[in-house]
């Protein structure tokens, strides 16, 4: 999984590289700031930002934290979008958010970033999930599944309906 995130990452930040440096070949070096929900108590994500920066010495990423609040970070990301605010440049965002981000020209399309052929590692939902008008807006990062739990000590058999 480590190295999983740590590919995603490395794609992420050589896309935005190459757009940033794609003008010439003698710039001083490239300060990116990455963004996620509240701090990762594993230490993973700043990790591979620790370990990007190490071995890429003319990009340097600085990783911010917001809320582990999803509507704080929307609101956090809307909100500078609105201002034209272009103090960050990487971002971890909701699924749900790429429509909207996308319609609303905040993100650039990754398609000649992240070709079919790479796409083709990731499960088609999140895919399906960063593409908007048959154009690919962001690059799945984790995926998650939702579960529920009843206890047997309390209910001999689980419950049919939600009332």
């Amino acid at each position: 999984m480590r190295r999983f995130r740590l590919f995603l990452f490395v794609v992420v930040v050589g896309v935005l590289v190459f757009i940033l440096t794609a003008k010439g070949y003698n710039q001083p070096p490239v300060n990116l700031v990455f963004y996620t929900p509240a701090e990762d108590a594993s230490g993973a994500i700043q990790a591979l930002v620790d370990r990007f920066n190490a071995e890429n010495r003319e990009i340097r990423v600085e990783h911010r934290t917001l809320s582990w609040s999803t509507d704080d970070c929307r609101n956090f990301y809307v909100s500078a979008f609105l201002a034209q605010d272009n103090s960050f440049d990487v971002f971890s965002a909701d699924i749900i958010w790429v429509s909207e981000f996308a319609s609303a020209g905040w993100i650039e399309p990754l398609d000649s970033f992240f070709p079919v052929e790479e796409r083709e590692f990731f499960l088609p939902g999140p895919i399906e999930g960063c593409t908007y008008q048959n154009r690919i807006w962001a690059v799945p990062w984790f995926t998650d599944s939702g579960v529920l739990f009843y206890r047997s000590d309390l209910l001999p058999r689980p419950p049919r309906t939600w009332a």
